[in-house]
This record gives C-alpha cells, sequence and structure tokens, in this order.
C-alpha cells in the first residue's frame, strides 16, 4: 500500500514528504503554494508509474490546471520560502504569547513550524471570535490574510 501524504500545511519549504518514505505527495495549490488565495488547483508529486496511471485518468476526465490558474501558481511559488519563514516566524511568536495568557487553557502547534495554530480558550470561544481586531473570522487558510475559526461551529457540525 503506498504512503500518501498531504502537504498542504507543511509545504515543501518545512516538510519533504518523499524523503520520508511517501509515494504520492498532494498539495492544495489553493492555499499556501499559490499564497493568495486566489488560484484554484492542486498538486499531486509523485514517481512515473504513479505520474502515468495519473495522466490516464485526466486523458479520460479532461481534468487539467487552467492556464492563469498555473500563472498565479508560478508566481505564489516563487515567494513561497520567503512567505513560509515569515508566517512560521509570526506564528512562533503568537504561539509564544498564547502559551502565557492565563485565558488560555491549550495551545497546539507543530514542531516543524507553519502558520497553523490552534487553541483552546477558557469560556465561550465565540467571545472570543468577536472580540478580535487585526484577524478575520473566515474558513480558509493559506493566503495573506490572519484568519481565526471555530470549526465546531462552523465547518465541523
Amino acid at each position: 500500500v503506498p504512503l500518501l501524504v498531504d502537504n498542504t500545511f507543511a509545504t515543501p519549504v518545512l516538510q519533504r514528504p518523499v524523503e520520508h518514505g511517501a509515494r504520492i505527495v498532494l498539495h492544495s495549490a489553493t492555499k499556501y503554494l499559490g499564497g493568495h488565495g486566489d488560484v484554484m488547483g492542486g498538486v499531486v508529486a509523485c514517481d512515473e508509474e504513479f505520474a502515468a496511471t495519473l495522466r490516464q485518468v485526466r486523458f479520460a476526465t479532461g481534468g487539467v490546471l487552467h492556464p492563469l490558474a498555473g500563472y498565479l501558481l508560478l508566481r505564489g511559488l516563487s515567494t513561497l520560502p520567503v512567505r513560509v519563514r515569515a508566517a512560521s516566524t509570526s506564528a512562533a511568536e503568537l504561539v509564544r504569547r498564547l502559551t502565557a495568557d492565563p485565558r488560555i487553557a491549550r495551545v497546539h502547534y507543530p514542531r516543524i513550524g507553519g502558520a497553523m495554530i490552534s487553541f483552546e480558550v477558557y469560556g465561550d470561544p465565540h467571545r472570543v471570535i468577536s472580540g478580535v481586531r487585526l484577524i478575520t473570522p473566515a474558513v480558509s487558510l493559506g493566503s495573506v490574510d490572519s484568519l481565526i475559526q471555530h470549526p465546531a461551529s462552523i465547518s465541523h457540525r
């Protein structure tokens, strides 16, 4: 059974799954790879044998990346390392501050870095979301905007 890894959150900047035994690596190009929330697409990185199978499926279904999306993805990839490192630095500082805040019950953050932070608060999470001023309440990730959401209320019901 081949190992497949969705590397959308880590990106190739922070993690290279093939070097750890993965045969297939997926990325949502809509997120960090594009970086601006304006690309609709995905990436499958794999060996040539699996790529041949994917080409047959693509030939039968016609699914190809739109040329403008390809251009926007290429634009995003050119700044990916800088954006991921800056986002990781900002996230690590936010994690440090959240961890020291007595109103925060728990903070979840991957050791490899990245921009995804999850935290649990004492009390009503909706109060926290409605109280933020510089962060937008929305469901997405990987763009230049800082977003906050409460999945149990929005996307995980």
